[in-house]
């Protein structure tokens, strides 16, 4: 009896010394890199575009979430169609230069910090 109290004593002290064994190895958080101080024009305008964009999206998720039947349905994803590109025209982006931008904001190392900082200028203002 006292050798098995022996061994779960053991283990219990072990267990509770592997985190900071763990932690001990990991190499230090890196350090973040201050945000852009000059945004490219073309990302900024962008990034307008974008915001308009996903307010487009949500004012119509909300309309789509009261529609249950599927012609309804269908009808609500022409009209959403139709805003969208509406929105994007009045910008002078087709839906194709629309998702190159997306995806190049969305991998470009030095693209995502500018356009970070640019939505969240469109945001606020």
């Amino acid at each position: 009896m006292a050798r098995r109290l022996f061994v779960f004593l053991a283990l219990a002290t072990l267990s509770l010394a592997a985190p900071s064994v763990v932690q001990a190895q990991l190499p230090p958080a890196p350090v973040p890199k201050p945000p852009p101080t000059v945004i490219d024009p073309k990302i900024a305008a962008f990034a307008r575009v974008y915001a308009e964009v996903t307010a487009t999206k949500e004012e119509y998720l909300v309309k789509f979430a009261r529609v249950h039947d599927a012609p309804g349905r269908e009808a609500w994803r022409v009209e959403y169609d139709a805003k969208i590109s509406e929105v994007l025209a009045a910008r002078g982006m087709t839906r194709a230069q629309y998702d190159e931008m997306v995806r190049a904001v969305s991998t470009d190392p030095v693209l995502m910090p500018q356009f970070e900082v640019a939505l969240k200028n469109a945001n606020a203002g």
